[in-house]
């Protein structure tokens, strides 16, 4: 028999030992999981009938068995907590078990929760291609109930201090880009260099690496990007060809299990350790996303347990989930009061561009954008120009009219334009540093020059319109006209 199909023979002869696992209240109404029980309550008689089928060897490979300082076979130590809750997981695909977890974290294998639930993709909450949220809790009475709910996660157990081997494996597994010193940046450039004098001379090998990187999730190339990434402006960060498309990771901010909005132990060490690896070692955690659930969800749930209906229970928490996601750097500047209306076109640009900032999973995000714009707009409109039509229709030249009214329709679309610009490069380069300026095609920005070169000689045209009917004033008298209501920068 090959030996990893004995090793799940193994592990299934493990969780067929182990019982249903009950909630307390208010819990109590959910259906027991398969995937959520609890270890036997004599784990020596485990082993003694694990013995009777499987050798020692086996038990020990499959991480079901250890041996003690005298050399005697015993149960794993993750294993020997009678009724202790376990939360199975399993390869979405063939179903086979793939670690148990419990609140050491994971019992059959050594990797940490984050690396074993990521095998077959179990733990992605919509496997579609959209978007994947890989939800991690800090207590396996949080996982249990998630589970429980038709919600998967893991164990967030080790991400407090991750290894230097962990942090590439993560950035690879996530799409987390890193930032390269000055030092590498020119190392990498010499050996393009070194190559492009190869290919150009004839000599090749074909069999070295032309891209200049490696394989673990240090190596991001000038964009932010890994080797074989394409990069996409989706409100997330780089999307990588390999992993699937948008897979992010939450930290799951409160304890659905208590109903307690307050960060669970252990979710400040892990916080921070994120904050650590981007400051001091480069890693980008714009992907990685933090749940917090409001007091009006809460609310909900408790309205559902009432009803002791799971289902609305679940559509419940999966609402909570797309509308409190909040980006682990942006955790603790969440808006506490309401938004004002501004009143003037300055304050305005300054709520648009704030809306354009927003991203797409943040709560009526696109409500935001558009309601913003459409304020912006209309405040160009009333205090610039609307008052730039009235003084050019107030001209007595026709064509002074006519520049003035085209100079006042392409302030309109210049200053609207140049916010969004701004915005998205602005956006890009608190991402990726001055790599991202590339976030805005080339294309648009030179359209977007080009309405500022109309611009430019709409006014030379006004202006020469203006000295002919100084001229003009020496012999018929005309009413002087007003200086034109222009942006104000200062």
């Amino acid at each position: 028999m090959p030996m990893d199909d004995l090793r799940g023979k193994i592990r299934d002869a493990v969780v067929a030992q182990c019982d249903p696992y009950q909630f307390d209240e208010p819990w109590g109404f959910l259906p027991a999981h398969d995937d959520v029980r609890c270890l036997p309550v004599d784990s020596a008689m485990l082993v003694t009938a694990l013995r009777e089928t499987y050798s020692e060897d086996a038990l020990i490979e499959a991480g079901v068995a250890e041996r003690d300082e005298n050399g005697s076979l015993r149960i794993r130590g993750k294993l020997n907590a009678p009724e202790k809750l376990v939360v199975i997981l399993r390869d979405r695909q063939t179903h086979a078990v793939v670690d148990m977890l419990t609140e050491m974290g994971s019992v059959f294998e050594e990797d940490l929760p984050i690396f074993n639930a990521s095998v077959g993709d179990q733990l992605l909450l919509a496997p579609d291609n959209e978007q994947y949220e890989v939800l991690v809790v800090f207590s396996i009475e949080d996982l249990g109930v998630l589970r429980a709910c038709g919600i998967p996660a893991t164990l967030a157990t080790g991400l407090e201090c991750l290894r230097p081997a962990d942090v590439d494996r993560l950035c690879e597994t996530f799409g987390l880009g890193r930032r390269k010193s000055s030092r590498i940046k020119e190392i990498e450039f010499d050996s393009d260099e070194e190559e492009e004098d190869e290919e150009s001379s004839g000599v090749f090998d074909p069999m070295r690496n032309r891209s200049g990187y490696g394989v673990t999730g240090r190596d991001v190339d000038a964009d932010g990007c890994r080797p074989n990434e394409s990069t996409a402006e989706e409100g997330n960060g780089v999307v990588s060809k390999d992993a699937p498309k948008g897979k992010r990771m939450v930290l799951v901010a409160w304890s659905p299990a208590k109903l307690e909005r307050e960060r669970p132990p252990g979710f400040d060490a892990v916080t921070n350790n994120f904050k650590e690896l981007n400051q001091y070692v480069g890693v980008d955690i714009y992907r990685v996303h933090a749940w917090l659930a409001t007091p009006g969800d809460i609310e909900r749930l408790g309205f559902g347990m009432r009803y002791r209906d799971a289902g609305f229970v679940h559509e419940v928490l999966l609402d909570s989930l797309f509308d409190h996601m909040h980006r682990l750097e942006h955790l603790g500047r969440e808006q506490t009061k309401q938004r004002t209306v501004a009143t003037d076109f300055p304050v305005a640009v300054l709520d648009l561009r704030d809306a354009l900032f927003a991203e797409d999973w943040e709560m009526d995000s696109a409500n935001r954008r558009r309601e913003a714009l459409r304020h912006a707009e209309r405040l160009l409109h009333q205090q610039v120009v609307k008052p730039m039509m009235d003084e050019a229709m107030a001209c007595s030249s026709v064509r002074e009219r006519a520049v003035g009214l085209a100079a006042a329709q392409l302030v309109q679309r210049f200053v609207i334009q140049g916010v969004a610009i701004n915005a998205r490069m602005t956006k890009m380069i608190s991402q990726k540093g001055m790599d991202g300026v590339d976030a805005v095609p080339l294309e648009e920005i030179k359209a977007f020059l080009g309405v500022g070169d109309h611009l430019t000689k709409l006014f030379r045209e006004i202006d020469r319109c203006r000295e002919s009917s100084v001229s003009v004033i020496q012999e018929i008298t005309v009413p002087e006209p007003k200086p034109l209501a222009l942006l104000r920068f200062d």
